[in-house]
């Protein structure tokens, strides 16, 4: 013992299982709590102490505390003789620490930081400090991408308050990494890794203060080795028009009735109803049906209804009905529908985009010399243009494009004529035998593409669908080693999602032939979004994931050794500790350092 200085502090040890993230082996460390037995003493000399960049080491009195612990500010405590100091020039104040481990040594810093609250003692003339380092003020000052670089790890939007601020962020990124983030004793911001530290300190018995080695290990009930999501509820449902009865009813008779729907063309549809599973392909324009195979008790039924398209699936409910064969039973509501629900650890609901576009085409399908013959005495009527976009606006589809071609312009137009057997002939050649001269009649007299009437018309159409899909992702991050040794202790996981329809209005889109995204007849994925795209929902399952690994390591370490022993600067805790006593060894970094300078003789 060198002058009476005393450490306390803490370190983990041993390795306890690995966990599945990456399938690599690690390291999960208990800790070990350094604590004095005995109180030495320390001169003056060995300790200098500097507030506001004065030496006030001989104003001096009593014990000098300085305290470390992981992820936390260090904060210093001393009793300062008054000497017409006020409170409010001592508040914010720099401090610095230092001291001397043996006599021809040089200084050693052990605390930076600032008074935080002094105290004024008027019957005893003392002053005490409370002084912390800066760690919380850096922290809050930090721009997020100097946390980024400091910290690293994971950070969703998803999955952490959006508007936090720098303070909170960093406590956010620090969730996700198996690390401590504190200041050094010079106030430098440094991140240290759990495990993986070479100890750069071995503590013997003859180190020991004695009777102050002492092991806590942590109970089991409170070690975590595995973390999901798999709690089962019962939940209201909510029914959707996907499917009904054929005859769109409420109730019916028959026993094996018609369940019909709409859906994307060539969507794969399985309705699941009372034990039996039917499937239907929806055709082009979207229709589907299915046929109960085997019949229906009387009662209420609920159709669930899977949409598949390729490798991606989505649940919906049908409209409830009622079987009645008396025919007196009473319409159902979806309200009372239940299912029971597994939870899951991460949603994703985005739109997925559908465009149908078909042209179509139109002509007379006659000379203009038949066209004024008629039919049966009965004269043709060419077809106004508008009738063709009423027709379009009628179906539920866009008028995507239209090309028309109008009619002979210019009045009368000797077309053609009619001979004695009553054969048309079109042209300006006169039968020998003609009987009638055919004429068409034109009485617009505007510019001939904006006449009212075609002979043929080219219309391409569009017609738009979104369909809102949810993915449901689980995670589970295990500690295979510590399972195998402890039983499965599992804990549910933290939940988040992620809804890109809010970012896109579907409405609209669905209106319009030329808001973008223009998906050119085919289907698409809205998963592109600011704040909501695909990147956005995988960082969201890095980082629940992140989070789960880090509560199964942190609650491994949760084991404490503690101990006392002469002071040593070398002592930190970003350094490991090796305990080599004859009655325990252990290996791990420091937790906790306590470190007392008492001048108090």
């Amino acid at each position: 013992m060198m002058f009476g200085l005393t450490t306390l502090g803490q370190a983990p040890f041993g390795t306890a299982g690995g966990e599945s993230i990456t399938g690599e082996t690690v390291s999960l460390p208990v800790s070990v709590t350094v604590s004095h037995a005995v109180s030495d003493y320390a001169g003056a000399r060995d300790i200098r102490v500097q507030l506001g960049g004065a030496d006030v080491s001989d104003r001096i009195t009593g014990e000098v505390v300085i305290e470390a612990e992981e992820s936390m500010s260090r904060v210093a405590s001393l009793k300062l003789v008054s000497q017409g100091d006020t409170l409010a020039g001592l508040a914010g104040a720099s401090l610095r620490i230092e001291v001397k481990p043996t006599a021809a040594s040089a200084w050693v810093r052990r605390f930076t930081g600032t008074v935080a609250v002094p105290d004024f003692d008027p019957d005893n003339g003392l002053i005490t400090l409370h002084a912390t380092d800066g760690r919380r003020d850096m922290l809050a000052g930090s721009s997020r991408a100097d946390i980024d670089a400091l910290i690293g790890g994971y950070w969703s939007r998803a999955v952490f308050p959006r508007y936090a601020d720098s303070l909170q962020y960093a406590n956010d990124r620090l969730s996700t990494v198996a690390a401590a983030l504190d200041l050094d004793v010079y106030g430098n911001p440094r991140l240290t890794p759990w495990a993986g530290l070479s100890p750069s300190l071995v503590v013997t018995d003859a180190q020991v203060l004695d009777g102050s080695l002492t092991i806590h290990p942590v109970a089991r009930q409170s070690v975590i080795n595995c973390i999901t999501n798999d709690n089962k509820s019962v939940q209201d449902i909510r029914t959707t028009s996907i499917c009904q009865l054929s005859d769109g009813k409420a109730v019916t008779m028959a026993t094996m009735p018609t369940i019909s729907g709409t859906a994307v063309p060539g969507m794969t549809i399985t309705v699941e109803l009372a034990g039996q599973k039917l499937a239907a392909v929806a055709g082009a324009g979207g229709a589907w049906s299915v046929k109960v195979a085997k019949p229906l008790a009387d009662g209420r039924y609920t159709p669930k209804v899977t949409l598949t398209s390729g490798a991606v699936s989505c649940v919906m409910w049908g409209t409830p009905f009622r079987v009645a064969r008396d025919g007196k039973g009473s319409a159902v509501t979806g309200e009372s529908a239940r299912e029971v629900v597994t939870d899951c650890s991460f949603q994703y609901r985005y739109p997925r985009l559908h465009e149908y576009r078909r042209t179509y085409t139109w002509s007379m399908g006659m000379s203009y010399a038949e066209y004024a013959k008629g039919n049966n005495g009965k004269p043709y009527k060419l077809p106004e243009k508008s009738l063709f976009k009423s027709a379009v606006e009628s179906s539920g589809w866009k008028l995507l494009s239209e090309f028309y071609t109008p009619p002979l312009q210019g009045g009368v137009h000797y077309v053609g004529y009619i001979d004695s057997s009553g054969n048309v002939h079109s042209g300006d050649t006169v039968p020998d035998d003609a009987v009638a001269v055919l004429k068409y009649n034109n009485d617009y007299t505007g510019k001939p593409e904006d006449d009212p009437r075609c002979e043929s018309a080219v219309i391409a159409i569009a017609k738009r669908i979104v369909q809102t899909l949810t993915e449901r992702w689980r995670i589970t991050v295990t500690a295979p080693d510590s399972i195998a040794a402890l039983g499965n202790l599992k804990q549910q996981g933290q939940t988040a999602s992620l809804d890109a329809t809010g970012g896109f209005d579907a409405s609209a889109w669905v209106d319009s032939t030329t808001m973008l995204p223009d998906v050119k007849n085919t289907s698409a994925d809205l998963v592109d979004l600011a704040g909501a795209s695909r990147a956005d929902a995988t960082l969201a399952l890095q980082t629940l994931a992140a989070i789960a690994r880090r509560k199964i390591l942190l609650s491994h370490r949760a084991t404490r050794v503690k101990f006392g022993l002469p002071a040593n600067p070398v002592v930190d805790l970003d350094r490991a500790i090796h305990v080599d006593s004859a009655v325990l060894g252990a290996t791990g970094k420091v937790y906790r350092l306590t470190e007392h300078y008492d001048l108090s003789a």
